[in-house]
């Protein structure tokens, strides 16, 4: 009889240690759930998107936490697009494909980034994505506008004085060739870097003004102090061989701007580690002379420049500058 109570007292005790477990553990999952969705709802309400959806993500077998981490998702792609982060925006959208407009506000936010490159002169990439939504808003006039400023971009050599137009997003740079041993290397190198050119109006040269008006180069002229445009037949594109005329009509001289696969750099100034043919392409350009000194160690160099100024090199590699 003793034995089958003691049989007794032990299954008593061990479902009521079951029993106080499932309780105890019931009791902690609630607990969790309770205090990652409460941090979450606090973190949402302060607009602290991602730290509320790291709590979401925690508990997200719940049907109603995964609606407001979606939702959570969604505030945070309108406010990375509103940063200008609009790949990260775009990515935060796809994470809730189908929550709320998610679809719409991925075109709104393609459009917003394509406008913010064609703002900025990155026609290529406004090019790229309106391609693939031609049909949303006003796309189209986008994308035709930035097709006709990729065609001026670049380096434009004036066939006759052989100066430079470099057009790079909205802007325009006119250089002037600078030929001879004795001038002064510059700041810019057309090229390969053996040529130099100087910064320079092209009024200068030319008594043209070059502005870029509605997408489209536009040539003006003075007179009687008054800046005036030239006529579409005075200043027009070939499309054909991809060339750019001004005609003055009063002076009958045509001018032939043709565009040059080569970019115009801005020179480096030398520096400590630089390469000798580095340093020839720099401000500093090729020396007047080269004192050469080679030792057991290796090959020393010291090359002389006007206004006593000299670089030094050791094996090949610039170790000192003096000015």
């Amino acid at each position: 009889m003793k034995c089958i109570k003691s049989k007794k007292n032990n299954s008593g005790k061990i479902i009521l240690i079951s029993v106080i477990c499932i309780i105890c553990i019931t009791l902690g999952i609630c607990i969790y759930i309770l205090y990652n969705y409460n941090q979450a709802e606090t973190e949402q309400k302060n607009s602290n998107y991602e730290k509320a959806i790291s709590y979401y993500q925690k508990i997200e077998f719940i049907n109603k936490v995964k609606e407001q981490e979606n939702e959570c998702y969604y505030q945070k792609a309108i406010e990375l697009r509103d940063e200008k982060n609009y790949d990260n925006s775009i990515l935060y959208f796809e994470k809730i494909n189908n929550y709320n407009d998610s679809q719409e506000q991925i075109k709104e936010t393609k459009y917003q980034q394509a406008l913010y490159n064609y703002n900025i002169g990155d026609f290529e990439k406004t090019k790229e994505i309106l391609e693939t939504m031609q049909e949303y808003k006003d796309a189209m006039k986008y994308l035709y506008n930035s097709e006709k400023m990729i065609k001026l971009q670049g380096t434009w050599e004036e066939d006759y004085l052989h100066c430079y137009v470099q057009i790079k997003g909205w802007n325009i740079t006119e250089f002037e060739s600078k030929y001879g041993y004795l001038v002064n290397i510059g700041k810019y190198a057309l090229g390969n870097g053996t040529t130099n050119v100087d910064k320079v109006s092209f009024y200068d040269l030319h008594e043209v003004f070059l502005e870029i008006e509605n997408n489209n180069l536009k040539a003006y002229y003075m007179e009687n102090g008054e800046k005036k445009k030239y006529s579409d037949e005075e200043f027009y594109f070939d499309d054909e061989n991809n060339n750019l005329y001004i005609k003055k009509m009063e002076k009958n001289i045509k001018y032939k701007l043709i565009k040059r696969k080569y970019q115009i750099t801005e020179r480096k100034e030398p520096s400590i580690g630089m390469t000798k043919t580095e340093v020839e392409n720099s401000t500093w350009g090729k020396p007047k002379d080269i004192n050469k000194t080679t030792t057991a160690y290796g090959t020393q160099e010291q090359w002389c420049y006007s206004g006593y100024k000299y670089i030094y090199f050791e094996n090949g590699i610039v170790t000192a500058i003096q000015e």
